[in-house]
């Protein structure tokens, strides 16, 4: 990110990263688990960590981004105060 500060391309809303986002994450934490020697990769780690997101990928529903592309849109809305706000139903 510029400047060192993660923004709009590493976060997909404004607390939950990006899928890319996710996979940094997790080469950070295997890679500082490796520097304090509380796991040793196997020779092919990388390959198999290359294998493992790809299947993770394909494994979400065609419409996952664009499910949580609409959610965010909805909370955007929300957050500026345009969304529908909903009225309680009154009893008779």
């Amino acid at each position: 990110s510029r400047n060192g500060i993660p923004g709009n391309d590493w976060f997909a809303d404004h607390v939950h990263p990006t899928i890319a986002g996710y996979q940094r994450v997790a080469d950070e934490v295997a890679d500082e688990s490796v520097r304090l020697k509380i796991v040793q990769p196997q020779p092919e780690w990388l390959e198999r960590k290359r294998q493992r997101f790809a299947e993770h990928l394909d494994s979400l529903p065609p419409n996952y981004l664009i499910e949580g592309q609409r959610r965010l849109r909805s909370l955007m809305l929300w957050a500026e105060g345009r969304a529908a706000k909903e009225r309680p139903n009154k009893s008779p």
